[in-house]
């Protein structure tokens, strides 16, 4: 890892695979910021998927802020936005694009490789049966019109 990358992961909140299966970070967002190549092979359960290149645009940042407040909105707490990539990187470049949003962020330490050997896809669904369910729930409220801008619908419980 490059020095400046090295110095930028020590300043970045992280997380493990066994933190949030401890249910230590609730409620939680899981966001993609790998490219569409990697996010169509494999993700955490009902990710979020935003490209760090649409982070480091701005286009991003904007549409995890309106994420969050309707997620807060509907549901009366702030989800913990875990940010992963494929081992760590493109995570932390996230988060620091997006420290001054103040929103809640965290990076999953070790990225899907790490997940992926703490959490076979086949476990997946029983280990974070709340965390998925909830933002399943949430994402199939929520109506596309363009990828960039979404709209919500609240809804009870």
């Amino acid at each position: 890892m490059p020095l400046p990358n090295f110095v930028a992961a020590l300043s970045v909140r992280k997380v493990t695979a066994s933190d949030l299966i401890t249910g230590a970070y609730n409620p939680v967002l899981f966001v993609d910021v790998r490219s569409s190549e990697y996010h169509t092979t494999d993700q955490i359960g009902s990710s979020i998927w935003i490209p760090l290149e649409e982070i480091t645009d701005g286009n991003g940042a904007e549409r995890l802020q309106a994420l969050a407040q309707a997620y807060s909105q509907a549901h009366q707490a702030e989800p913990t936005l875990i940010l992963y990539c494929t081992i760590c990187p493109g995570a932390i470049q996230a988060y620091r694009h997006l420290q001054a949003t103040g929103l809640k962020l965290a990076v999953l330490s070790g990225g899907l490789t790490a997940w992926r050997q703490a959490i076979p896809i086949h476990q997946e669904a029983n280990v974070l049966t709340h965390a998925i369910a909830t933002t399943r729930k949430f994402l199939e409220q929520a109506s596309y019109n363009t990828p960039s801008e979404w709209h919500f619908q609240s809804y009870p419980g």
